[in-house]
């Protein structure tokens, strides 16, 4: 299954990671997330400019 970690400013989508949960919930991609977004979004300092970070499981709304 496809989950996915988005990255938020304020309500803003700014980036989307998708990573595969498998049946025991266990999540294979998600520590690699940040290094993502800190890859595509050099601009961005994720301590500092009031970064939220949101998981979403297969089936969230």
């Amino acid at each position: 299954m496809e989950g996915q970690v988005i990255f938020y400013k304020n309500d803003r989508i700014i980036y989307r990671h998708h990573i595969d949960v498998q049946e025991d919930d266990y999540s294979k991609g998600v520590n690699d997330a940040p290094i993502a977004f800190q890859r595509n979004y050099a601009g961005f300092d994720l301590a500092s400019d009031d970064i939220h970070i949101r998981f979403k499981k297969p089936g969230d709304v």
